[in-house]
């Protein structure tokens, strides 16, 4: 036996006297183990860690109380959702600060929650529509499959019907069936039936003619097609009801409109004639008022030779200034003449003052024109028609007069009038002109003088410079061109035959404006013209897709990436021949730079493209073609044909420049005709395909 240490018990150590059997007790420690050890700890064996709960049950029942019903005991620990670690957080606290610290709704939330009240009911209501779509669809369908089916059946039936019917040959079947409508009404039902068994009814072959349009029928259809247009009208015009017409409201609407405009026009035609009548007598008063002399005599007048036609004289102003002296006393008796002949009758019956044009026999107008073509003097004062009625007057003198009254009418001697003041003008011109020859002469002489002075002096002032250079000149010869605009065949023509008869390896080439291209190839001789050519028509044809108007008023640095592109894509221009021409300084651009006034700069042909896009850019502005001028080092750019046509570069050897322009420029070498610069001009500005490049380039 040995003593527990944790309980002070004795427990039994496998002595076999001391075993006890199942059930028993050991006698010996009952009364020990209830006096030492703790209360409640119940039955325990071996070595305790821990003290056991309670056992107030056992307690209860031990004690004898066994009446309603035990207590329940929950097997969770009473502080197993205490929050673990540090004290719990006063929550009420925090409930009743989080109340306060609440903002109002603002204008903002209350103007959204709204928009989302809306917007979901807009998207129930669509949501409700794309149903209700989807319904009616589905009815949709389901009628018009039970139309088909009903319309099958029939049609089934009718042709069973049919069948029968030809099967059988029998006569009194045949007699038993009523005559008449049934008949009528059958075979007409009979043949919708074969049209919807078909398809739609075929029209007929005119009525198809009809349809189609005229030009695409041949002679024998378009007859027909006429045929069919007759016969529809000629049923119209044997079924027309005219009693429905002429009661229709819109008929009857229809033809007071047509009144009313015939009646407007009868109007305006009746006020026209009247205008004209006027006018006409008005003439016949001026006429009267300038009537200065009569003819007495018109033999004597017509023998004078000036302006005469067949027996009526023309005289000039120096014989009726002679005869104003007799024209005072035949003055009143003139304009008496005048006034009766202005309401003649004419030999048709006609009013004179009736202006209707009459048919001209040939005869009669070409008398008329070769008369006006003539004298100068009657084409200044009379015209074709006048000139007729003179006619017309003096062959009805010569025939015999028609109107009995009107062969003791005097003939009028015409009124010529010269105006002297556009003789005087030009008199006094002419005189000064003579009278300052000289001195015109001389001025124009000087001017003149003056001018090629100018030319010689810039020449000279190129050729030998003022001061003897910094840097010594290089030797090489410099090719300049000058600018070309959008006349791209020609400058690639020129490269193309210097290539063919000059070595250009060692020539430093400078270019202007839209000659930089042929100075690419001019100075990377590996590069392939007929590509790069291709290249500039493919940018040309990307700008001309919309028009004419697509290769004006463009953005510089959109065109300048598109013309790079192609250049590099199609051309065959790389990086290592823009490096290859930068490091053997063989290409200069032009531009001219507005820093303030404009200057003219050459700048080297760049190794990358980046910076050759900032060159190109300002090298090829033109504000006709580009909606702006572009920049280049913080300064406004822009083509250098605005400061100079041609750009030479510093330490160049004045007499081994050579200069080429596709235009006509005095002071260049090789140059185009003058008598072409019309022509040069029109191919600078306006865009042209491949046909009038390669005639360009065959002229370079």
């Amino acid at each position: 036996m040995t003593a527990d240490p944790l309980e002070g018990t004795p427990h039994s150590m496998g002595d076999p006297n001391t075993s006890m059997g199942p059930g028993e007790s050991i006698p010996t420690m009952s009364a020990q183990a209830t006096a030492d050890s703790p209360p409640n700890l119940g039955n325990f064996k071996g070595v305790m860690l821990c003290n056991r709960p309670i056992d107030a049950e056992a307690d209860r029942r031990g004690a004898g109380q066994t009446e309603g019903l035990l207590p329940f005991r929950a097997g969770a620990s009473t502080a197993h959702c205490d929050q673990l670690g540090l004290a719990p957080p006063h929550f009420a606290a925090l409930a009743e600060d989080w109340s306060k610290r609440l903002a109002a709704p603002t204008a903002v939330l209350r103007k959204h929650a709204r928009w989302l009240k809306t917007f979901a009911k807009r998207v129930a209501t669509k949501r409700a529509q794309r149903e209700e779509a989807v319904r009616n669809d589905e009815e949709k369908l389901k009628r018009i499959s039970e139309f088909a089916a009903k319309q099958r059946a029939a049609i089934r039936k009718v042709t069973e019907i049919r069948g029968e019917l030809k099967a059988n040959d029998d006569d009194d079947v045949m007699k038993t069936r009523p005559a008449g409508k049934g008949v009528e009404d059958g075979s007409r039902e009979g043949e919708c039936i074969e049209q919807a068994v078909n398809g739609k009814g075929k029209t007929s072959d005119k009525r198809q003619l009809k349809s189609r349009p005229l030009w695409s029928l041949t002679e024998a259809q378009a007859r027909k097609a006429a045929e069919v247009d007759e016969e529809e009208l000629l049923a119209f015009a044997e079924t027309v009801k005219f009693d429905e017409y002429i009661n229709d409201l819109e008929f009857r609407t229809a033809l007071a409109v047509m009144k009313d405009r015939a009646g407007r026009l009868h109007r305006e035609q009746e006020s026209f004639r009247e205008a004209l009548q006027e006018a006409y007598d008005r003439e016949i008063e001026e006429q009267e008022a300038r009537v200065v002399d009569v003819d007495d005599g018109c033999d004597n007048a017509s023998d004078d030779g000036v302006g005469s036609i067949s027996g009526v004289g023309f005289e000039d102003s120096a014989s009726q200034k002679g005869r104003r002296d007799s024209a005072s006393t035949s003055g009143v008796s003139a304009s008496t003449t005048t006034r009766d002949r202005s309401r003649l009758i004419n030999g048709d019956g006609r009013p004179g003052w009736d202006s209707k044009p009459l048919p001209v026999d040939d005869e009669t107008q070409s008398i008329v024109s070769e008369a006006l073509k003539g004298n100068q003097q009657i084409r200044s004062i009379h015209n074709g028609r006048s000139v007729r009625g003179v006619l017309e007057t003096l062959s009805s003198q010569s025939n015999g007069p028609e109107v009995p009254y009107s062969v003791d009418l005097p003939a009028l001697n015409p009124v010529v009038v010269v105006s002297e003041d556009t003789n005087i003008r030009k008199e006094t011109v002419i005189f000064y002109l003579r009278q300052r020859t000289l001195e015109i002469t001389s001025l124009a002489l000087l001017l003149a003088v003056a001018c090629l002075g100018i030319v010689l002096l810039h020449s000279v002032r190129k050729v030998v410079p003022s001061e003897p250079p910094e840097e010594p000149w290089d030797s090489r010869p410099t090719l300049a061109l000058g600018g070309t605009g959008l006349r791209i065949g020609y400058a690639f023509g020129c490269i193309a035959a210097l290539q063919d008869y000059a070595d250009l390896s060692d020539v430093r080439v400078t270019t202007v404006s839209g000659s930089i291209f042929a100075g690419f190839i001019a100075a990377a001789p590996q590069l392939n013209m007929g590509k790069m050519m291709k290249a500039l028509l493919n940018v040309r044809d990307h700008m001309m897709s919309s028009g004419l108007k697509g290769c004006y008023l463009l953005d510089v640095d959109e065109t300048v990436d598109m013309i790079l592109e192609e250049l590099t894509r199609t051309g065959g221009l790389t990086h290592d021949i823009l490096k290859s021409i930068a490091s053997n300084d063989q290409l200069h651009i032009g531009l001219t730079s507005f820093c303030p006034l404009p200057s003219t700069r050459c700048i080297h042909c760049p190794d990358n493209f980046e910076d050759l896009h900032r060159v190109m850019a300002a090298a090829i502005c033109i504000p006709p073609f580009f909606n702006r001028f572009a920049r280049y080092e913080g300064h406004l750019a822009a083509d250098g044909a605005f400061s100079s046509w041609f750009a030479v570069p510093d330490g160049c050897h004045p007499g081994k420049i050579v200069k080429l322009s596709p235009f006509f420029i005095p002071w260049a070498r090789f140059r185009s005709m003058f008598l072409s610069t019309p022509h040069d001009v029109y191919e600078c500005v306006h865009p042209f395909g491949l046909d009038r490049q390669l005639e360009s380039f065959r002229e370079g």
